[in-house]
């Protein structure tokens, strides 16, 4: 592999290995590592209804199998390991299920317990709690509230954290506005009820319950309160003190941000933090159909509890058609499942946290599986577990029938640089970057004029790093680790341009940079860092 000096910049500490490497013979750089399905479900099992995501472990619904009955539903447990890969290891299925339960139609992981919601069970819903017995599931509760009346779709939504168990019941049936009860673990396969959420305002207020989410002091619940459009939806917020004993207390609603007819909060995600929620159709935003939201967390005292952050949009989408129907976040990553892009077989939108800027929540991909068909629905669930993404079509089909698929991809693969600094913000964010693509030429712009330096020159080292200097300046690389530069640029905009292999040797490979901008006294000051990951789109 060939190389020049201005390549050999990207290659600090790495550059001795790698350049002593010849790259394995069919190594490769792709997203998608895996494809699963059940080994024994029925036509039409709608197998990926449901997902969700944990270190290696993860569970899938398929809602319409017919394991105890036609559409009794099933969920099918998987577990990773780190030569085979995802192996499937268990159905699980209701002790006492019956046709047209929906078992699997809300599914989710925390530590040693699976919950799987079954909306439809005795016309009232249910909930069944599963506890890993050495390599064994074995259902330890069945939960259904004192009084649930016919209809109530217990079940329909639900959310694990720690100990406790928040699930949904939006009731189908007319003047009833729907409830949301929590659980708490005593142990031994005990859950007590430990509070019951109910709308302030019932008689205006229709499938409350519809979506939860839940999270140390918050929990949160959908609900409707247009009777003509049942899923103009607004997130209830509710908070109680931290590890405190008192009941969560409503903390006020998150309403449609796009009044009139905006179908808002369909799906919702939330890891203590950052909320997303979906807008699938917006129809009195002018030209627009879609988004997705950010909303951040405020603890602050007197503030609203969350603040808008984002409108997030797709360049990707084809033709401008972005229909979000289902969102995940971990870490920097936020992608939106859009079932409906391409005749139906679907699509996944990622967004990096801080690509393009602090916060900017910029697009990197549109990802799409391997082999799904019109129609297979593609990103109608999604779940994010650090860079794992796991993904449902309901609908793919396998020789001739549907049973539907799972797909595992694998974000470490994308290529991004993603904006950092300290959190004072000491450096000036003057430092651009576009995402380092196998195959494509690197591109780094630092923009002299608002700080009146003369010329900068980049480092990289493999590293990120935070360590205030003397003349105030932050160093975000660890040049303990190595690190290398490029030749001095001059301002007022300096360019740097450097050609990435296409070589899968590079996949994954991270470096954290930052421009060093020099004046024409021989002082010196540091840029905001660009941590870079090499990767495809």
């Amino acid at each position: 592999m060939k190389t020049t000096p201005r390549l050999r910049f990207l290659l600090p500490l790495y550059g001795a290995s790698l350049l002593a490497l010849n790259t394995a013979p069919g190594a490769q750089c792709e997203l998608e590592t895996e494809r699963i399905e059940p080994t024994e479900a029925a036509p039409g099992a709608a197998f990926g209804f449901r997902v969700s995501i944990s270190g290696d472990l993860a569970v899938v619904g398929a809602v319409d199998d017919d394991a105890s009955g036609e559409n009794s539903g099933s969920a099918w447990i998987y577990t990773r390991d780190p030569v085979r890969g995802w192996e499937q290891c268990a159905q699980l299925t209701a002790s006492d299920g019956a046709a047209g339960d929906s078992f699997g139609w809300a599914v989710d992981i925390e530590g040693e317990h699976i919950a799987i919601g079954a909306p439809f069970a005795d016309g009232r819903g249910a909930v069944y709690v599963f506890t890993r017995e050495s390599d064994t599931w074995v259902e330890t509760v069945k939960l259904v509230p004192s009084g649930t009346s016919p209809g109530a779709l217990f079940g329909h939504a639900l959310a694990l954290d720690e100990k406790r168990l928040l699930v949904g019941a939006p009731h189908t049936s007319l003047g009833v506005p729907g409830a949301a009860h929590l659980f708490e673990s005593e142990g031994s396969g005990v859950w007590r009820q430990v509070q019951r959420f109910a709308p302030s305002e019932p008689d205006f207020t229709f499938l409350f319950g519809y979506e939860v989410a839940l999270e140390g002091d918050t929990a949160l619940i959908t609900g409707s309160t247009n009777a003509f459009s049942p899923l103009e939806n607004a997130i209830y917020v509710y908070v109680r003190e931290a590890h405190g004993m008192m009941d969560y207390l409503e903390a006020g609603p998150i309403i449609p941000p796009i009044q009139g007819g905006t179908y808002f909060a369909s799906d919702i995600a939330f890891d203590g933090e950052l909320l997303l929620a979906t807008a699938p159709g917006e129809y009195n935003f002018p030209g627009m159909l879609a988004s997705v939201y950010v909303f951040a967390r405020d603890r602050r005292v007197g503030s609203k509890p969350f603040v808008q952050r984002k409108r997030l949009e797709s360049s990707l989408a084809p033709h401008g058609l972005f229909f979000p129907e289902a969102v995940a976040l971990s870490g920097e990553w936020l992608v939106a499942g859009d079932p409906y892009s391409g005749n139906d077989a679907g699509a996944v939108y990622v967004f990096g946290r801080n690509v393009g800027g602090p916060d900017a929540f910029g697009e990197v991909a549109r990802l799409r599986a391997s082999d799904v068909h019109a129609g297979g629905y593609f990103g109608f669930e999604v779940a994010l577990d650090g860079d794992v993404l796991l993904a449902g079509s309901p609908e793919e089909f396998n020789a001739g029938i549907a049973p539907g698929a799972g797909y595992f991809l694998d974000l470490s693969h994308l290529g991004r640089s993603s904006w950092r600094n300290d959190a004072q913000e000491s450096n000036p964010s003057v430092y651009s970057a576009t995402a380092p693509i196998l195959g494509s030429t690197f591109v780094g712009t630092v923009h002299l004029e608002p700080t009146r330096h003369v010329a900068a020159f980049l480092f990289a080292s493999p590293a990120p790093a935070e360590v205030a200097l003397p003349n105030g300046a932050v160093l975000l690389c660890d040049l303990t680790r190595g690190f290398s530069t490029t030749s001095v640029e001059p301002g007022p905009l300096a360019r740097f341009e450097i050609p990435i292999p296409q070589d899968p040797l590079f996949c994954g490979m991270t470096l954290a940079t930052q421009a060093a901008l020099l004046d024409e006294e021989g002082g010196f000051a540091l840029s905001n860092a660009q941590d870079l990951a090499f990767g495809i789109r």
